[in-house]
């Protein structure tokens, strides 16, 4: 994806999420911090669906 919103990382975080890849989702999610973006109650909730799974 060339242009990234929050949006667009809580889409593929929940999705990857809700997909039983949570190893995935919980490392797009450190990508997205470390990329400089600010994750909200969405992505948090995301995170924690993945995290759930490991």
């Amino acid at each position: 994806m060339q242009q990234r919103d929050i949006a667009s990382w809580n889409a593929m975080i929940s999705g990857l999420a809700q997909e039983s890849r949570p190893n995935e989702a919980i490392d797009l999610f450190n990508k997205m911090k470390e990329e400089g973006w600010r994750p909200n109650e969405v992505t948090v909730l995301g995170a924690l669906s993945a995290c759930s799974q490991l």
